[in-house]
């Protein structure tokens, strides 16, 4: 199925959750926020959010440094 992943379209697993696609994109869930359709989703909600066709999936990382 189609996706919207940070601005780009993309192809997820039909049956797949936020949490898989994560994983699959080797993703941390540590410092990592996610948005699907505009709702930031938190812990366990990525894990019982199924992605749905023409989702659009915000993926940030918070990245350190000095």
């Amino acid at each position: 199925m189609r996706i919207r992943l940070n601005g780009s379209e993309r192809t997820a697993q039909v049956g797949w959750t936020v949490g898989d696609l994560l994983r699959n994109l080797g993703v941390p869930a540590f410092g990592t926020a996610v948005e699907v359709n505009g709702v930031i989703l938190e812990g366990e909600e990525r894990e019982n959010r199924l992605l749905a066709e023409e989702d659009v999936v915000e993926v940030v990382r918070v990245v350190g440094g000095g």
